[in-house]
C-alpha cells in the first residue's frame, strides 16, 4: 500500500542541491565549501569596513578643519566633507554586519546566518549602486553646467 501523506513536509537529499555530499550541516544544507569561501572572505570584508570607518573619520575631521579655517565663502566645503563622511559610514556598517554574520555562520549559525549575511551584502551593494547613480547624475549636471557656461 502507498504511504503517501499529503501533510508531510518535503524532504530532499543534500546531493540534490549539487553539494557532492559535502554538507556543513545536513539539516540546513549549507555546504562546507560555501562556509570555507565565506570564512576566507570575512577578514577582507572586515578590513574594508574598518577602512571605510577610518576614511569617514578622517574626512569628517578634514571637514571640521575646513569649516574652522576657511573663509566664509569656502566653509561649505567643510560641510560637504562632513556630509560625505556621514554617508560613508552607512556602507561600512553593512560590510561590518556582513562580516559578523559570516562569523555566525562559521560558528554553526546555519542558513539563518547565511541569509542574514547575504541580506547585509545586498544592502551594501544596493546602497553603493544608488550612490554611484547619484554621482553619475551629478557629474552629468556639472558637465552640462560647464558646457553652458562655456557657450554663454
Amino acid at each position: 500500500m502507498n504511504q503517501y501523506n499529503p501533510y508531510q513536509a518535503p524532504t530532499a537529499s543534500p546531493d540534490q542541491f549539487g553539494t557532492g555530499g559535502h554538507v556543513h550541516n545536513p539539516q540546513v544544507g549549507v555546504s562546507e565549501l560555501t562556509v570555507e569561501h565565506l570564512r576566507q572572505t570575512k577578514p577582507w570584508v572586515t578590513f574594508i569596513g574598518v577602512m571605510y570607518i577610518i576614511g569617514a573619520a578622517l574626512m569628517g575631521l578634514g571637514g571640521l578643519f575646513f569649516m574652522g579655517t576657511m573663509p566664509g565663502d569656502f566653509a561649505w566645503l567643510g560641510i560637504l566633507y562632513v556630509v560625505m563622511a556621514a554617508v560613508m559610514v552607512i556602507p561600512s556598517l553593512h560590510l561590518l554586519r556582513y562580516g559578523s554574520q559570516i562569523g555566525n555562520l562559521i560558528s554553526g549559525g546555519g542558513v539563518h546566518a547565511l541569509e542574514e549575511a547575504l541580506s547585509h551584502q545586498k544592502s551594501f551593494w544596493k546602497f553603493v549602486g544608488i550612490l554611484a547613480a547619484i554621482m553619475l547624475g551629478l557629474y552629468a549636471l556639472a558637465f552640462a553646467i560647464g558646457m553652458a557656461g562655456a557657450i554663454f
